[in-house]
């Protein structure tokens, strides 16, 4: 269930508009909840650039995304097993 979200001009990049965005969600999500903790943050392919994944704290950021292929080559240079 969607807590907060944020909607922006168009043509506007994700991955560059994501660092603006994310001060206010998480402000906003914790204002929500006594225990913010619990919560999740999920967002596409978009924003989700190594820079963008680099700002998030394991220590108050629970996310959700998308993994472009780009990011795990040694993961994609094993052979299959199927």
């Amino acid at each position: 269930m969607p807590l907060a979200h944020v909607l922006y001009e168009g043509a506007r990049s994700d991955m560059r508009t994501f660092g603006a965005f994310l001060a206010p969600v998480r402000q906003r999500l914790r204002a929500l909840s006594s225990q913010p903790q619990q919560l999740t943050l999920v967002f596409d392919a978009g924003a989700a650039s190594q820079d963008n994944l680099a700002s998030l704290s394991s220590s108050q950021d629970h996310y959700v995304t998308t993994v472009r292929p780009s990011y795990q080559v040694a993961l994609l240079s094993q052979p299959s097993i199927i």
